[in-house]
């Protein structure tokens, strides 16, 4: 597994403030058939739309978690799968979840194989949690 870090659109809002909306985005190379993990606070948020573009020449298969702690793990008792699908190749896809009450979400995209794009093309995840 190689969690992988979101970097925040916006400036840091502080976690009381769930008013505003919150955004992040993140990317990889993709030249591995790794798990690749994200983590994403929720801060309150009651609507989380993904949108996650694959322009490799290989489907990715995501899965999307729902956690209580921020360091949970796939296979926690607390850590609850709540939708997985595949994203074909060359392909952008946004998808939409609402009411879903955990603290931290976990996406996890991973390549069924090695993709063999050349040269290497970046897979790119963006993150928009709104009330």
């Amino acid at each position: 597994m190689t969690v992988e870090v979101l970097s925040n659109d916006k400036l840091e809002i502080h976690y009381r403030q769930t008013i505003a909306p919150s955004s992040a985005r993140g990317s990889f190379t993709a030249d591995d058939a790794d798990n690749h993990d994200y983590v994403i606070p929720s801060r309150g948020k009651s609507k989380l739309n993904l949108t996650m573009n694959n322009p490799a020449d290989t489907a990715i298969t995501w899965t999307l978690y729902g956690m209580n702690d921020e360091d949970g793990a796939i296979g926690d008792p607390d850590v609850v799968q709540l939708d997985t699908d595949a994203i074909l190749a060359a392909t952008k896809v946004t998808e939409g979840f609402v009411n879903y009450a955990f603290p931290f979400f976990l996406l996890r995209l991973a390549y069924g194989g090695v993709p063999g794009d050349v040269p290497k093309k970046t897979m790119s995840v963006f993150a928009n949690l709104v009330l």
